[in-house]
This record gives C-alpha cells, sequence and structure tokens, in this order.
C-alpha cells in the first residue's frame, strides 16, 4: 500500500514539475515576442497601419493618410493632464503645417464622449480619430500617453517620443521630416 502510495506521488510530483516547466516556457516565449515587437516599433520601422474611425463615422486607414504625405499622430486622452496641457501648441503646430505634414490626434478615452466634448469645447480643428483602444495601443506598444509619432511618404517611422512638448519641442520633433 505504501509503494502505491509513493508511485501516485511521484506521478503526480512530475506532473506538476512539468506543467511548471511547460508554464515558464511558454511565460519565457510570450516575453520574447513581446520584446521583439517592441524592438520593432521604433525610429525607421514602419508604423502599424491602423483603422481610423473619426467621431463622424468616415473611416481612413493611415497608409491612405501617408501616402498623401508626411503624417504626425498624437495619441491623447482628455483625462490626462500633459495631453491637455500640449494640444494648444499641437493646434498651432497644425494651423502653421497643415499645408505639408497632415495630423491626426488619436482619442484614447475609454469614453468617446469625453473626448468629443474636450474637443468641441477646446476648439480644436485637428482630424481627431477614434480607434479600437486595445488593438492600437498593441499595434503601437503605447505604454503611456502622450506619444507622438512622425510618419513619411514611405510609411515609416522618422521620430518618435511619449511625453508631451512644448512648442519648441514640437517644432524641433516636426523638423526631423525634413531631415529624412
Amino acid at each position: 500500500m505504501f509503494k502505491k502510495y509513493m508511485i501516485v506521488l511521484a506521478a503526480a510530483l512530475c506532473v506538476v514539475s512539468l506543467t511548471a516547466c511547460g508554464n515558464q516556457k511558454a511565460e519565457a516565449q510570450q516575453q520574447t515576442a513581446q520584446a521583439q515587437a517592441e524592438a520593432d516599433l521604433k525610429i525607421g520601422a514602419p508604423a502599424p497601419d491602423i483603422d481610423l474611425p473619426a467621431a463622424d463615422g468616415k473611416r481612413v486607414k493611415l497608409s491612405q493618410l501617408y501616402a498623401q504625405g508626411p503624417v504626425f499622430i498624437n495619441f491623447w486622452a482628455s483625462w490626462c493632464p500633459p495631453c491637455v496641457g500640449e494640444m494648444p501648441d499641437i493646434q498651432k503646430a497644425y494651423d502653421a503645417h497643415k499645408q505639408e505634414i497632415q495630423f491626426i490626434a488619436v482619442n484614447m478615452d475609454q469614453k468617446k464622449d469625453d473626448g468629443v466634448a474636450f474637443w468641441r469645447d477646446g476648439k480644436y480643428t485637428i482630424p481627431m480619430y477614434q480607434p479600437n483602444i486595445q488593438k492600437v495601443s498593441r499595434d503601437y506598444r503605447i505604454s503611456g500617453i502622450p506619444m507622438s509619432v512622425l510618419v513619411d511618404t514611405r510609411g515609416i517611422i522618422v521620430n518618435m517620443r511619449v511625453g508631451s512638448m512644448d512648442e519648441k519641442e514640437l517644432e524641433e520633433f516636426l523638423n526631423s521630416i525634413s531631415k529624412k
């Protein structure tokens, strides 16, 4: 009886050990894949081609926009103080550069109406889009907002930044498109 008990116990320990090893291997593979994906989104890499639904219901793909000219993308939310703080400077840059650079503001608010109200109240005229937040966050590896990305006419990321920018920093950020 004792022998059977020991065999069953040994078998159970083997199963637990193998399961734990398998989970560790799966977790390691997942972490490796995530690290590779994060490494792929950088200056010089292709910009993920995201679907951008506008508040009015019209949809556009990022690739349609950069085919017409460089694109400045700003990921923001109305509850984010740095996002709110930099928006007037982004509006000024849009007014100054909208003939040569397309600007898009990507609303990351969970409640889309909050972003729409902020946009309306601030009288912002930059085209605003409201995509699937989870997909965009995954595709662009968004770890914080505001996040700005500059994409050239080939769909290549030429500049990226997490964090707000003042007027001078934004001008330097946008000028990187002319240096490529």
